[in-house]
């Protein structure tokens, strides 16, 4: 019986002293592109602008990777297991970007950046962006201003907007925002046309 309990306690140390298993790396996700809409507004005289797209003002929760989403109790908390690949703030000016470029009334829109001279520019503010288990609907607040070279507020627009999400999860958060996003594009794509064409853009 002695020499049975020798190895039994080496056995029993070994697994004390096992280093712990890592937790599993948090799963990465992007949102899709958005599909342009090939429209064919022109602007008079067939100008065609410069356009430059600011990084979204956003609080410091929404300008990290994490993913949030509202419990039961209304409490804000990230998701455990799942983070953005790249910040919010970042996906945005970058979806936002490739959209408007492929406008024709838009020669060049591209993410502010020193050098880039636009005739103007547009400034986003991240006000929310969360799911909300209660409700099962993704909560979306945004404000869009658009500003001449000079710095002028020209227009300003805002959105508060809730989006039905079917599967209560990081992923089912991500698909929500890319159908939201997609028709919110195409919303602020009509708003700018319709407000530029009526100004002299020769000044």
């Amino acid at each position: 019986m002695k020499y049975l309990l020798v190895p039994l306690m080496l056995l029993l140390l070994t697994a004390c002293a096992a280093p712990p298993k890592p937790s599993p790396a948090p799963e990465q996700l992007l949102l899709n592109s958005l599909e342009g809409r090939n429209g064919l507004n022109t602007l008079p005289g067939d100008y065609r602008l410069h356009l430059a797209i600011e990084r979204p003002i956003a609080s410091s929760p929404l300008r990290s990777r994490e993913i949030w989403y509202r419990d039961a109790d209304h409490r804000l908390a990230p998701f455990s297991r799942h983070i953005w690949a790249d910040s919010l703030d970042n996906q945005l000016q970058q979806l936002l970007t490739e959209y408007l470029g492929q406008e024709l009334w838009i020669q060049a829109a591209l993410p502010d950046q020193p050098g880039y001279r636009a005739d103007y520019r547009l400034r986003l503010l991240i006000n929310q962006w969360y799911l909300d288990t209660r409700s099962r609907k993704l909560q979306i607040s945004l404000q869009l201003n658009l500003l001449d070279a000079a710095g002028n507020n020209l227009l300003q627009q805002q959105w508060s907007a809730e989006q039905s999400v079917r599967d209560m999860s990081a992923e089912g958060m991500a698909r929500a925002s890319h159908r939201w996003l997609q028709g919110w594009a195409a919303e602020v794509s009509e708003l700018l046309y319709e407000h530029l064409k009526n100004l002299d853009l020769d000044q």
